[in-house]
């Protein structure tokens, strides 16, 4: 399977409408929409419907590709270090683990 490239970052959140979207120079992309819409287009939301969680799903939407930059940096320190001797705990081999598995999930390989 060939490997998909996601939008690199930064995402933003268009709070008005509920978007997530990537600044492309003087364009912007869109990434992917929240809420609920209140008509059979789309193109209107309900306040009503921009709930706390909605809120808190965009955000975190939005830091995805900072989350994953963040991982795999973790995963090469935590590599590293267990290759050099420093850290190799079984706790340390656990987390690389768990790390290991994000990264594939978020990158759409099987885990």
């Amino acid at each position: 399977m060939s490997e998909q490239k996601h939008t690199p970052g930064p995402w933003i959140i268009d709070n008005q409408e509920a978007f997530i979207l990537a600044p492309k120079g003087s364009n912007i992309e869109y990434i992917a929409s929240l809420g609920d819409p209140i008509n059979d287009f789309g193109n209107a939301w309900d306040d009503a419907c921009m709930t706390d969680e909605v809120v808190a799903n965009a955000r975190l939407i939005a830091a995805a590709p900072e989350l994953l930059a963040a991982l795999e940096a973790a995963r090469e320190f935590i590599a590293d270090g267990m290759a050099m001797g420093f850290v190799g705990m079984p706790e340390d081999e656990n987390v690389l683990e768990v790390i290991e598995n994000a990264i594939r999930r978020a990158k759409g390989e099987s885990c």
